[in-house]
């Protein structure tokens, strides 16, 4: 066996015993990014005055409400249509991954109402941003994971077929 081929399937081996903490440690990931994107975008959240009313922010939380939905549809079907195979691989998307991107939806939503307390918009901006980035976090993650999974089934099947 050459010496890259037994370090792949060293390095397969690692991963597939200690596949439930990285689980539980992977899905720490889009939740903590939301948290903290959430907070320094709550620090450098535009103003909401008079010389800036809230209705310019419109511009801002459309888009981010059509994101931040697409992707907390997309993430909860594919956890719910999910073939046996893959629900392995998305297993980490919980409630506290799907939570935060839910939140940032409604803010969203909330911030293209013009009528509300200017101090409010602040918030929503920060809930916003955090659950867009959770969404992407946890996205990218998937996207990963099944690509990762799909290359390990193909690896298996050309084994079987040698043998």
């Amino acid at each position: 066996m050459a010496p890259s081929t037994r370090l792949r399937s060293r390095t397969a081996e690692f991963f597939r015993r200690r596949l439930g903490e990285l689980t539980r440690r992977v899905a720490a990931i889009p939740l903590a990014a939301a948290i903290v994107s959430g907070v320094l975008a709550g620090l450098l959240a535009p103003p909401v005055d008079a010389t800036h009313p809230p209705g310019h922010l419109g511009a801002f939380f459309g888009p981010v409400a059509a994101f931040s939905g697409a992707i907390f549809l997309s993430l909860g079907f594919m956890q719910v249509t999910s073939s046996r195979r893959s629900l392995r691989v998305l297993r980490f998307i919980r409630l506290s991954v799907l939570l935060p991107v839910g939140l940032g939806v409604a803010a969203s939503l909330f911030g293209l109402i013009s009528s509300l307390p200017t101090w409010v918009y602040r918030y929503l901006f920060a809930v916003s941003v955090g659950g867009l980035l959770d969404g992407f976090v946890a996205a990218l993650f998937v996207a990963v994971a099944l690509i990762a999974e799909q290359r390990e089934a193909a690896r298996s099947k050309r084994l079987r077929e040698l043998q």
